[in-house]
């Protein structure tokens, strides 16, 4: 079996302790310019049960799957201090951060799976 060449896509979702869905929006921009990536991706915001705002959006990604992984994991970290975890497999990877350099996100998680 070959290597699938992407495009893969990444999850992510922000847990965040804004008020209001406009400052929840701000959050997720802030993240996405943290990651270097355009500011225009649809961000999809909702009430979080427990309080605050959650952000979702996908990011895709060419390339094979240790590269992508790799550049998931560099872009992850540009926003995360500390306290993080990282589970990696053949198929998928999970991050989750909860202390990042971004006001009012409280955590992130992200998934990408590879999806053969």
């Amino acid at each position: 079996m070959t290597e699938r060449t992407g495009p893969y896509r990444s999850q992510w979702r922000l847990f965040t302790s804004a008020l209001t869905e406009d400052g929840a929006r701000a959050a997720g921009t802030s993240v996405l310019a943290g990651l270097l990536v355009s500011t225009t991706i649809d961000l999809g915001i909702a009430p979080y049960f427990q309080g605050g705002f959650k952000v979702d959006f996908e990011l895709d990604h060419g390339g094979d799957w240790d590269e992508v992984t790799a550049a998931v994991t560099l872009a992850f970290e540009r926003v995360c201090v500390s306290t993080h975890q990282v589970e990696a497999g053949p198929d998928v990877l999970e991050l989750w951060c909860d202390a990042l350099n971004v006001p009012r996100v409280e955590a992130l998680s992200v998934v990408l799976d590879r999806g053969d």
